[in-house]
């Protein structure tokens, strides 16, 4: 709710310092007083700040502790608790709700991204050239579970690993950048790869967002018909930011175009990956183990892959008009007070 070096600081983080241990111990216990708290400092704000940010994690954490009616029970309590403040507030306050992720609410058999690169003749290491010259090698990034893997590679390996990896049949996609040619240097635009079973399918984004699809007839797996922007000749689709969004949005991986070329240049990775692996639904990496607590007990609901269940998530507001459909990168811009403007 107030802007610190362009950032809008929350107004409300949870219920306290042990906010975050008590809603993972037991998520339903901590829904209401953590409810309790949010309203509280809601209503002593609101005297006196146009915009109130707050985060709420327990229908999460439900998410991946409990189960989807669980999670539902949640936002009915919550919708509960809205109106019944709404109604009693001397003034009109109006809340706009989103989620920060996807969730594809299934049960999950937990893998490690470093056997999968053993399995497909990849050798896991620690820090890049530490395995024999002559061998492909890669770190995987082992933080928290979720349903993608990052890897870090030389450049002038990402296909080789990423067509072994999408063989794997714990892998459903494995992306890369690849290096740019003359023409695409030309072009201002970057290169791309998604690997499906080891087949590999590329694309190419200039920096208005135009993508190029090549060999566009070999995408059909995506589910998305491409026709309107084939060249039957080329056999290229070039389709605009916005077309690739609609295109796709309804999709088995909607956006997956932005999704991918934006992955390997986000402000927020002090060291961005070379490829990633996008798990199916029903698989997510094991994690760390912190040490004396044993593994991380959340066991479903994993996001972060390019599926779809992995992928949507939520936006309703009682503020705005909103469209059908819209990528989370742009709520900033839809949202202004997000990023501390009036």
């Amino acid at each position: 709710d107030e802007d610190v070096h362009g950032v809008v600081r929350l107004g409300f983080l949870g219920d306290g310092e042990t906010w975050q241990l008590n809603s993972y111990l037991d998520a339903a216990a901590a829904f209401r007083p953590t409810l309790d708290a949010m309203f509280d400092t809601i209503a002593g704000r609101a005297r006196t700040k146009r915009h109130i940010l707050a985060y709420l994690m327990n229908i999460d954490a439900m998410g991946h502790l409990g189960d989807l009616d669980q999670s539902v029970d949640m936002l009915v309590e919550l919708d509960r608790r809205i109106r019944m403040f709404q109604g009693a507030s001397r003034r009109p306050i109006h809340f706009t709700l989103f989620s920060d992720h996807g969730n594809a609410h299934i049960p999950s058999r937990m893998v490690d991204p470093r056997e999968i690169l053993t399995d497909v003749g990849v050798a896991s290491v620690e820090a890049l050239g530490t395995a024999q010259p002559s061998r492909l090698e890669a770190v995987a990034v082992v933080h928290t579970r979720v349903s993608y893997a990052a890897l870090h590679t030389a450049g002038r390996d990402v296909a080789a690993i990423a067509e072994r990896a999408s063989s794997h049949a714990d892998v459903d996609l494995a992306v890369g950048k690849l290096p740019t040619v003359p023409a695409d240097v030309d072009r201002d635009r970057r290169r791309f790869g998604v690997w499906r079973a080891g087949r590999a399918h590329m694309f190419t984004r200039d920096a208005a967002g135009t993508i190029t699809v090549e060999a566009a007839a070999s995408w059909d797996w995506l589910g998305v018909d491409l026709r309107p922007w084939r060249d039957a000749v080329s056999d290229e689709a070039t389709l605009s930011e916005r077309d690739a969004f609609e295109a796709t949005r309804q999709g088995p991986y909607p956006d997956i175009f932005h999704r991918v070329a934006t992955a390997f240049s986000n402000p927020a990775a002090r060291y961005p990956a070379d490829i990633f692996l996008s798990f199916p639904d029903d698989v997510a990496v094991v994690g760390y183990i912190v040490p004396g607590a044993g593994e991380i007990p959340a066991a479903a609901g994993f996001h972060g892959s390019l599926t779809r269940a992995a992928t949507l998530s939520v936006v309703a507001s009682q503020s705005f008009t909103l469209p059908p459909a819209l990528r989370s990168d742009d709520l900033a811009e839809m949202f202004p007070a997000l990023r501390g403007s009036p």
